[in-house]
């Protein structure tokens, strides 16, 4: 006979599993937008604070100006518009990516396997917060040891991908423990008290994927500090570059 650690997790678990994996998929498509759009947020801060900051005629500013139009020159050739054509689609396809990954590890989810992912959730927080304080701390650690140029330039990227993820967290961020429609954000009492359909949009939240936790609601500290990573990415990278290229 199976033991009890053997058994398929009840309906209530694997309900618990997408309540608290929905936001996650509210917010892929800009997860991956970010991750794409940061390395070109920052090449075009580069090259403009390049050019406003060193002096005319500089040889390292020629050469930066050159890079710059040879990877705009190339930024629409074949394989560039197919391989943003893919990034278009994965963005697109993300949310439905997420729920089919969740839904295919709930095929095999059994009590062992919902104890040891509880056991991963109380250990992710501390790993997560201590990733990354040293991606924060590494650029500090750079400038401690001379290397202003590589800190600046490692400092501002890990900055600026660091405030764009947290300013996703902020704005997807939710509020509160009560069920809620995630068409329409509407209220709902109970999961055995309301109806199945909701009052305001109809919508079937009872069905897989249709309900949230609490109700969206910017959370302004994680706002405060992704505004505050974003601007210490461009005093990182402008103190850099005017040193480098002013030396």
């Amino acid at each position: 006979m199976a033991t009890a650690k053997a058994q398929p997790a009840s309906p209530i678990a694997v309900r618990c599993v997408r309540l608290r994996a929905a936001p996650g998929v509210d917010a892929s498509r800009a997860f991956i937008a970010a991750i794409f759009l940061a390395p070109t947020l920052w090449l075009i801060a580069f090259v403009s604070i390049a050019a406003s900051t060193s002096r005319p005629g500089s040889p390292m500013l020629t050469r930066i100006l050159e890079l710059a139009h040879l990877l705009s020159a190339r930024l629409f050739t074949p394989d560039k518009i197919v391989l943003f054509g893919m990034v278009a689609l994965m963005i697109w396809l993300a949310p439905s990516i997420t729920r089919y990954s969740v839904d295919f590890r709930l095929r095999s989810w059994t009590q062992a396997v919902q104890i040891s992912d509880r056991k991963i959730r109380r250990r992710s927080k501390p790993i997560f917060i201590s990733v990354f304080t040293m991606i924060l701390l590494t650029p500090i650690a750079l400038m401690l040891f001379g290397e202003g140029l590589i800190a600046g330039l490692v400092g501002s990227f890990s900055y600026l991908k660091a405030s764009l993820l947290l300013g996703i967290v902020a704005i997807f961020d939710r509020r509160g423990k009560h069920l809620t429609c995630a068409k329409c954000g509407y209220a709902m009492s109970s999961w055995r008290g309301a109806k199945p359909t909701c009052p305001e949009c109809t919508n079937r939240w009872k069905d897989a994927w249709k309900a949230r936790i609490g109700s969206r609601a910017i959370n302004q500290t994680l706002a405060a500090f992704s505004i505050a990573l974003f601007i210490t990415s461009g005093i990182m990278l402008a103190i850099a570059l005017t040193k480098a290229l002013n030396a």
